[in-house]
């Protein structure tokens, strides 16, 4: 990961942002910028946006690309789901993309698993 500084002309500015090998920027968003966005779609980078509709509800989607179609996924709602949180929950999504597994297939298996008696007895 390289990270760069951007300059003005007052002088560098101290926040950094951080890039892929390939210069693609990601985590461009901030825990206050999430807080206040306005409507609008909001790229964190690397597929992750904060979509913020009119009327202020904000949500998560994670955009890629699965055997060549494009595909979007949500990951929760703002405040449920933070910064942070869906970071993670997109970096896992990431992965299995990467092995060529689908993380919307993925979720719905994981839905329709039938609990086993002592998964249920437990409860």
């Amino acid at each position: 990961m390289i990270q760069s500084c951007q300059g003005t002309m007052w002088g560098t500015i101290s926040t950094f942002i951080a890039q892929q090998e390939d210069g693609t920027a990601i985590h461009k968003l901030s825990v206050r910028k999430v807080a206040t966005a306005s409507p609008s779609k909001w790229e964190d980078g690397y597929g992750l946006r904060l979509v913020v509709s009119k009327s202020g509800a904000k949500k998560w989607v994670l955009r890629f690309t699965l055997h060549g179609k494009r595909r979007e996924m949500g990951l929760g709602s703002y405040p449920s789901v933070g910064l942070a949180d869906a970071r993670t929950l997109a970096q896992k999504c990431r992965r299995q993309v990467a092995t060529g597994r689908g993380p919307i297939e993925a979720r719905r298996m994981e839905s329709k698993r039938i609990p086993v008696f002592t998964a249920c007895a437990a409860l």
